[in-house]
């Protein structure tokens, strides 16, 4: 079941210096508490039909938290989830047709 999360609420962006062309993603409560996220390749697969997306974990307060979490998979889906749709009514994402 998705979960629809709510900016300034369950995640702020924010700047990583180590990641300044990315999305940096703050976690600021749920299962996940200060953790920052970094999505990467975002892709929709037509196949199958879902979104594929690769992301990094680059700050948590759990130093065994990692990419490999199946919670943190599922969380990383729903946030994704929830910014694209945000971003399609606010108008501040696109959607590109691939050239593969």
């Amino acid at each position: 079941m998705m979960k629809k999360l709510k900016e300034k609420e369950d995640y702020n962006f924010v700047h990583h210096p180590e990641h300044p062309d990315a999305w940096a993603i703050r976690l600021e409560n749920g299962p996940f508490p200060e953790t920052t996220i970094v999505f990467g390749a975002i892709r929709y697969d037509d196949t199958n039909e879902e979104l594929k997306f690769d992301f990094s974990v680059v700050d948590s307060q759990d130093e065994n938290l990692t990419e490999a979490n199946v919670e943190l998979q599922q969380y990383a889906g729903d946030l994704l989830f929830s910014v694209i749709e945000d971003g399609l009514e606010e108008g501040f994402v696109k959607i590109n047709e691939s050239e593969n």
